[in-house]
C-alpha cells in the first residue's frame, strides 16, 4: 500500500517536474541578448531610412530643372515626415542597454533633427516664408553631420558587442 501511494505521488509530481525542466532550459534574457535585439531593430529602421532616402533621391535625380519647394513639400508631407515620425516613435519604444545607450541617444537626436527640418520646410510652404527653407537647409546639414557620427558610433558599438555580426 505504501508503495502504491509513493508511486501515485511520484506520478502526480511528474508533470510539475517536466514543467520545471522544460522551463529551465530556456536561456534567460541577458544584457548581451538585449543588445543584439536592439542592434537588430536598429538595423531594420536604418534600412527603412535608406529606402526612403533612395526613393527621394530618385525623384530628385529625375528633375532636370532642379528641386523646388513645390516638388519637395508634398513629398515631405506625404511620405518623409510620417516615416521619420514613425521611426522616432518606434525608437522611443526600444529599450537600450548599457552597450547601446549612446547609439540610442544619437539615433533619437538624428531622427528628431530630421523631423525638425521637415517641420520647418512644411511651415515655410504653408506660410509662404522662404527664410524657413534656409533654416530647413541648415537643419538638413546638421542631420547629415549627426548621421555620419551615428554611422561611426554604430560601427564602434557593433565591434564591441560580443558575437554580433
Amino acid at each position: 500500500m505504501k508503495s502504491t501511494i509513493r508511486n501515485l505521488s511520484t506520478l502526480a509530481a511528474l508533470p510539475l517536474l517536466c514543467l520545471l525542466l522544460t522551463g529551465g532550459c530556456e536561456e534567460p534574457e541577458t544584457e548581451l541578448s538585449r543588445s543584439h535585439a536592439y542592434m537588430d531593430s536598429l538595423r531594420t529602421m536604418l534600412g527603412e531610412l535608406r529606402l526612403m532616402d533612395h526613393e527621394l533621391n530618385q525623384v530628385i535625380a529625375g528633375r532636370q530643372s532642379g528641386v523646388s519647394a513645390a516638388l519637395i513639400v508634398p513629398i515631405v508631407r506625404q511620405k518623409l515626415r510620417p516615416t521619420i515620425q514613425g521611426l522616432l516613435d518606434r525608437t522611443d519604444d526600444l529599450t537600450s542597454t548599457t552597450a547601446t545607450a549612446d547609439v540610442h541617444d544619437l539615433f533619437h537626436t538624428y531622427l528628431q533633427t530630421r523631423l525638425d527640418a521637415y517641420n520647418l520646410l512644411l511651415q515655410g510652404g504653408a506660410e509662404s516664408r522662404p527664410e524657413l527653407f534656409e533654416y530647413f537647409g541648415l537643419k538638413q546639414i546638421e542631420a547629415e553631420t549627426l548621421g555620419r557620427k551615428l554611422e561611426d558610433l554604430i560601427y564602434k558599438v557593433r565591434s564591441e558587442i560580443p558575437e554580433y555580426n
